[in-house]
């Protein structure tokens, strides 16, 4: 894994560069391009991924490509042996995502850059704006910073609102404690 820390490693932030290896990168595209578009992005939607109606994530239920996908993620990102969720995200024009913190009962997260193009994700620190640009097989990881989901904090991430083409296909890998997160059956247990 080839990993950096950028200009914002106060705030936990690493960017790890080809996240997968080459096999597996293919199987994250294969998947991705099977879930295909679930959600439109027109002039109602708020910029929060909670409100949208089609959510997709990889559970126990899902066919053994799915598993097989899930568990390298799982191995890869998850050194503290906490509960998993793998949503597949497969945005088109229109999406973008409000400045936030993640809710504080997730322990870390991993943004991964699987297919097509699209904006990257803007972290905000102290008023400074940092673009973490689009980059394929590049991965995010970052720990949470205790703030509710939309409360004010020195620091929040989010994906700006600019005009892109094709399909920003995405997982976000979070990790948290059973005994604390609500929506087991959205996880990957």
């Amino acid at each position: 894994m080839n990993t950096i820390k950028n200009e914002l490693d106060d705030i936990n932030l690493e960017i790890i560069y080809d996240f997968f290896d080459e096999d597996y990168y293919s199987l994250a595209k294969e998947v991705c391009a099977e879930i295909g578009v679930q959600n439109v992005y027109d002039s109602t939607f708020g910029g929060k991924r909670c409100d949208l109606k089609n959510r997709f994530f990889i559970t126990r239920n899902n066919s053994n490509k799915f598993l097989k996908l899930a568990d390298y993620i799982n191995e890869k990102c998850n050194l503290d042996n906490n509960l998993m969720r793998l949503e597949i995200c497969n945005d088109t024009d229109g999406f973008w995502l409000k400045q936030h913190n993640d809710h504080p009962e997730r322990l870390y997260s991993y943004v991964i850059y699987v297919d097509g193009n699209g904006p990257g994700t803007t972290f905000v620190k102290d008023d400074k704006k940092i673009n973490i640009d689009w980059e394929l097989n590049k991965a995010l990881y970052f720990k949470t910073n205790g703030f509710q989901t939309y409360e004010k904090s020195n620091l929040s991430h989010g994906v700006d609102k600019i005009k892109f083409f094709g399909i920003r296909s995405t997982i976000i890998a979070t990790f948290t404690d059973e005994k604390i997160w609500k929506n087991l059956n959205t996880c990957y247990i």
